[in-house]
């Protein structure tokens, strides 16, 4: 009897086995396709988020909305805030890599799809580094509490821009 049982589960693995296997043909090679994928501490916090659509960044315990869809990998502090991310946003195309602290973002590098790019590394006093290759040429920027304190060249467009950083 017990031999009987034994061969009886021995045949359901086999068989579980020869459809997980059948499967992996099928899909060549994908083994997971999602929309999301949340990996979590020991303490069930969110600490990384692969995401199409990802979901809107916590800051301090507080939900605030996303500026608009984006996809990509988010990373969190122990505290389930966002700290980070790598993503592409749906409304400008653009590719983009975070640095936040606890309250916001602090650190972009932003590549458009006509290959502009950005770097910009900022506070919360408004003080900020930019630099940047656009079409137009390259540029760097320093900004103290908001006010431009060096521009190369002179008089750059972005300088002055007051729009978000992102072009839509």
């Amino acid at each position: 009897m017990i031999v009987t049982v034994c061969l009886i589960a021995l045949m359901g693995v086999e068989t579980a086995y020869t459809v997980w296997a059948t499967r992996l043909e099928r899909t060549n090679g994908q083994i997971l396709r999602a929309h999301g994928l949340v990996i979590t501490d020991n303490k069930g916090t969110a600490r990384v988020v692969i995401g199409a659509p990802l979901p809107d960044p916590i800051n301090l315990g507080k939900v605030r909305k996303r500026d608009g869809p984006a996809s990509g990998l988010l990373i969190y502090d122990a505290a389930g805030n966002e700290r980070g991310g790598y993503a592409t946003d749906d409304r400008g195309d653009n590719a983009l890599l975070t640095l936040d602290g606890k309250e916001f973002q602090s650190v972009l590098l932003l590549a458009e799809p006509d290959g502009s790019t950005t770097f910009k590394i900022w506070d919360r006093q408004h003080s900020s580094v930019m630099m940047g290759a656009y079409d137009d040429g390259s540029f760097l920027n320093l900004k103290r509490e908001g006010s431009a304190v060096f521009a190369q060249p002179p008089g750059n467009a972005q300088v002055s821009d007051p729009r978000p950083l992102f072009r839509y």
